[in-house]
């Protein structure tokens, strides 16, 4: 079985996590910089339309990127739960 590398900046949520929704994600810039920032930040899930930008971010920050539009993707899924 093949075993897939670990994305080196992937994360999993903690109690303490402040949850993010990177839209028009690209590569990932912006969750890089929270997670520069601040080991609590935690991307939810990101959108972006691009496919290559899509696996440049899925191959740094794990799967959590939806490969298309942010109108499918509202269409296709169920959007994440927020808590303030």
């Amino acid at each position: 079985m093949l075993k897939l590398p670990v994305p080196p900046f992937a994360r999993s949520p903690k109690a303490d996590s402040i949850s993010l929704l990177d839209l028009f994600s690209g590569a990932g810039g912006l969750t890089h910089g929270f997670y520069s920032a601040s080991p609590r930040f935690y991307t939810e899930r990101a959108v972006e339309m691009d496919p290559a930008a899509a696996a440049s971010y899925a191959a740094t920050f794990g799967p959590k990127v939806y490969s298309g539009s942010i109108q499918d993707w509202l269409q296709s899924e169920t959007t994440p739960k927020w808590t303030l």
